[in-house]
């Protein structure tokens, strides 16, 4: 008697894995002695444990399609933003955080969504600049962060 053993989805892989990952993420938060000072991060992590279930359910669940792609495919457009973190990673070293984060979030916005018409462009400008400062208050005054 032959079985035939159904291939596992890659949600279902994909789920086990974050979970595995996850769970040593929550490991390493239960090791900080301060609950105050973990809130978020304990927030965090139980957003990312359920989803990792939610994405396990799917996989055992639900329909999900089976991705058949040679491994690793890359677009010039993922190249460029990895080109740009190596940038922004560097350039932080030669000059502050801040003077990269618009250009940054810019590219990455314009890259995305692939629209260079002049409302698109004027949308991504506000997005990256209203980012940007939001960046900025949150890591100067909420995090006293000074970069």
């Amino acid at each position: 008697m032959v079985s035939i053993m159904k291939k596992p989805s890659i949600d279902l892989v994909s789920g086990v894995v974050f979970l595995f990952i996850g769970l040593i993420l929550l490991w390493q938060i239960l090791l900080i002695p301060n609950f105050d000072s973990a809130l978020l991060s304990y927030f965090v992590i139980t957003l990312y444990l359920a989803m990792c279930i939610l994405l396990i359910f799917n996989g055992s669940v639900g329909k999900t399609k089976e991705i058949k792609m040679p491994f690793p495919v890359y677009k010039a457009r993922e190249l460029i933003i990895l080109g740009l973190l190596i940038l922004l990673y560097f350039g932080t070293k030669v000059l502050s955080f801040y003077f990269f984060v618009f250009p940054f979030v810019l590219i990455v916005n314009i890259l995305v969504t692939r629209d260079l018409s002049k409302k698109n462009l004027i949308v991504s400008v506000i997005y990256s600049a209203v980012f940007s400062i939001l960046i900025f208050i949150t890591c100067r005054y909420g995090l006293n962060i000074v970069v």
